[in-house]
């Protein structure tokens, strides 16, 4: 009898080591990484509270999760381990089995994504100017960049703040081109940089210095 109870506890204790729930926080957008090929990767924390700035890039499924990008999810995922002979080949040790979604929550930045031409510069409207030299700005936010031109030069820096309704851009690179006839590329960038809030409606993207005055205006790119 006691070994029949010791054999049963073993059989438990076994199957606890091989399967468990993990809370996972998932990000509104994923990111570039490697696999057989590159592809698109979760971001995901496996943690109980959600730090911001603490996502990791996970490639495996998750089997029954149905991710969209543009919202925040927080899951309940159980974790599985595969018998050594029964993995395919490059493919995890873990099978990862969503067990409940605990909250899906809409990313107001998602609407930042891709790329926007200026269309007004310091409540001036811009008009009859050729298409090559209009500053445009792309956002990134899997990579937490922007890039864009200043109408002349290429450019392109980190994200340094971005929530729901605050906005701050790291330093900024760029080409050094010269050119003169450019009416907007000698002031864009240090605009750029005074950016502290903004404000997104339908197709329009709308910057302001920290005194709410409105600098720039950028229209969405179809």
């Amino acid at each position: 009898m006691k070994n029949v109870i010791i054999l049963i506890l073993a059989i438990i204790l076994s199957s606890c080591a091989a399967t468990k729930e993990q809370n996972y926080w998932v990000n509104s957008s994923k990111t570039d990484c490697v696999g057989v090929t590159p592809m698109k990767c979760l971001q995901v924390q496996k943690s109980e509270t959600l730090n911001p700035n603490n996502w990791e890039s996970f490639s495996s499924p998750i089997e029954g999760f149905d991710y969209q990008e543009g919202f925040y999810y927080q899951i309940k995922v159980k974790e599985e381990n595969i018998n050594a002979k029964d993995i395919p080949a490059d493919a995890s040790s873990v099978k990862y089995i969503l067990v409940n979604v605990i909250e899906q929550k809409r990313d107001n930045k998602w609407f930042l994504y891709g790329e926007w031409t200026l269309e007004k510069f310091k409540g001036e409207l811009i008009k009859g100017d050729p298409a090559e030299s209009i500053p445009t700005i792309e956002f990134i936010l899997g990579e937490n960049r922007f890039a864009g031109t200043d109408g002349c030069n290429r450019y392109s820096g980190e994200i340094a703040v971005l929530n729901d309704t605050n906005m701050e851009f790291g330093m900024t690179m760029g080409t050094k081109m010269f050119c003169p006839s450019i009416k907007y590329s000698d002031q864009f960038l240090m605009i750029l940089n005074q950016i502290k809030t903004y404000k997104v409606q339908e197709n329009t993207l709308h910057l302001f210095n920290e005194d709410a005055e409105e600098m720039l205006t950028f229209r969405k790119n179809k």
